[in-house]
């Protein structure tokens, strides 16, 4: 029983202490896809949302304004998810394989309207 709960404890601290990191990334070179979009939908699965989106405007990518997309990221931003909120407009900087995956050290943000108007992607970027 002590052995087991020693166990349980070791487990808990270790998973406790995961958070995380940032390394230095650049900015629009790294990533395949850059646009603006309005989030229409988030769906909850075990580990990741999917997020729609309607395009708003793209900058890098095989999107036009007005395609829907979904965007894909971990749920917590402990696992350096990106947390979207619904009819909330964002600067996407992401990776596409089979979905848009995005995540907080990938340069995603809220975009205000007033700052959708003037907005340019960022050419790089350093964060530590």
């Amino acid at each position: 029983m002590k052995r087991l709960l020693l166990t349980v404890l070791i487990s808990v601290c270790f998973t406790a202490a995961y958070s995380c990191n940032c390394m230095e990334t650049a900015g629009i070179e790294s990533v395949d896809v850059v646009l603006i979009g309005k989030v229409k939908s988030i769906k909850a699965f075990i580990r990741k949302n999917t997020v729609s989106l309607k395009v708003k405007e793209s900058f890098k990518g095989d999107y036009k304004k007005g395609d829907i997309i979904e965007v894909s990221t971990y749920i917590k931003s402990s696992a350096c998810g990106f947390l979207f909120k619904r009819r909330k407009r964002y600067a996407i900087y992401g990776d596409k394989k089979k979905k848009v995956r995005v995540n907080i050290c990938s340069h995603t943000e809220k975009v205000s309207l007033s700052q959708a108007k003037n907005y340019s992607p960022k050419k790089t970027i350093s964060r530590k």
